[in-house]
């Protein structure tokens, strides 16, 4: 299929074109070319994406020429594709007929786990239960121990969790699956592993050791790459929170980025979040009026700018609601006046491992003239250094 659909398009091409010149223009041996041409090899899965994406620029065109595959390390780069481009549907019938019904156990053992990562997906709500399930997962080859790896820090970076420090087990994971990943051999898997990795490094360096150029070095990375857009949204927006204390425009501009970038990438649901949330609370933050739409972003923007009893009553309700949180206690603490809530607010940042927002209500409390102010650069101190 692969080998019949590039000749057509050589053939029916409106500029005619060579082998030789396609494999020239998409950065491929000649001699790589004229053999898949021949049926002679099925090449390597990022050749095949390479050759797609100019030809056809078409991911359907892709998924097609995946059921052509025969190659056990091929059909895993396939699933691989499909999870990081949300795929859910074809993914899923890949890995029955291709996966599943192969005569590979390594092959059935990886369809298994992208199961997994599938109903996950579909279903991204229990946090924990999923955690366990891919910490007791047993990987049949070093390949799937570095994806479990990845998925585990993945997992942690979304459970937020004042009991347990959910954001140091990430940064740990990192550290450790960083090597194994360097070395691994040039392939596919390799690119959208270090993707994965680059995502969850930025969110390290912003997080937990609040270092915003780091992060924003990690993102600029993914920003310009091509093979996934959840990765590159995903930079956006953390571009965005890096700017949280220095520029309203940056942090709003790089957020607007990140939501065209997951509408056009199909997580509508993580587009709403932001539009919902993190627009407003940047806006309130540096004073622009929040007037409609979630209670938090209106609490925030009244508490620190203007009816704060109004503030504390919608931040009450929300409590009532949601339950306390590190934010709503940082709005409560700056309606009310309370260094004892902002406190309360920055040792929860600091439990869970978020020392960049713990700046919020860090930053409050250093205008007061109150004695809890020393205990809370104590404190600070004390996880960030």
């Amino acid at each position: 299929m692969i080998a019949r659909d590039i000749e057509f398009y050589l053939d029916s091409a409106k500029t005619l074109m060579t082998a030789k010149e396609l494999a020239e223009n998409v950065g491929i041996d000649a001699k790589t070319m004229r053999r898949v041409l021949n049926r002679e090899i099925e090449t390597d899965f990022c050749n095949i994406v390479t050759i797609c994406d100019f030809l056809y620029k078409s991911s359907d065109k892709l998924i097609e020429w995946c059921y052509s595959l025969e190659k056990p390390g091929n059909i895993r780069a396939a699933m691989e594709y499909m999870t990081v481009n949300k795929k859910h549907d074809d993914l899923k019938a890949y890995i029955y007929k291709k996966a599943l019904n192969s005569g590979s156990k390594m092959l059935k053992r990886w369809g298994s786990m992208y199961l997994l990562v599938l109903d996950y997906e579909n279903n991204p709500y229990d946090h924990i239960n999923m955690l366990r399930k891919v910490r007791a997962a047993v990987p049949c080859d070093d390949d799937m121990g570095i994806l479990l790896r990845l998925l585990e820090a993945s997992l942690c970076y979304r459970i937020v969790c004042s009991e347990s420090t959910y954001l140091y087990e990430m940064s740990r994971i990192c550290d450790e699956v960083a090597d194994d990943i360097y070395n691994m051999k040039e392939c596919f898997l390799k690119k959208t592993f270090t993707l994965r990795l680059q995502d969850l490094i930025c969110k390290r360096e912003l997080y937990v050791k609040a270092n915003v150029e780091k992060a924003r070095e990690y993102a600029t990375k993914n920003i310009n790459q091509e093979i996934c857009a959840l990765f590159k949204a995903n930079a956006y927006y953390q571009v965005g929170l890096s700017f949280t204390f220095e520029s309203h425009d940056q942090r709003q501009r790089n957020t607007e980025m990140a939501i065209k970038t997951y509408r056009e990438a199909g997580y509508d649901c993580f587009a709403d979040d932001l539009e919902r949330f993190a627009l407003p609370f940047a806006d309130a933050y540096y004073g622009v009026e929040v007037s409609e739409g979630e209670k938090e972003g209106i609490a925030h923007y009244e508490a620190k700018w203007g009816d704060k009893e109004k503030a504390h009553r919608l931040i009450d309700e929300e409590i009532e609601e949601a339950g306390e949180s590190m934010y709503n206690l940082y709005y409560k603490g700056i309606a009310t006046g309370d260094d004892k809530i902002l406190i309360k607010s920055l040792s929860q940042f600091l439990r869970v491992g978020d020392n960049f927002f713990a700046q919020l209500p860090l930053e409050q409390l250093r205008k007061s003239d109150s004695p809890y102010v020393m205990a809370a650069e104590t404190m600070y101190d004390q996880f960030t250094k």
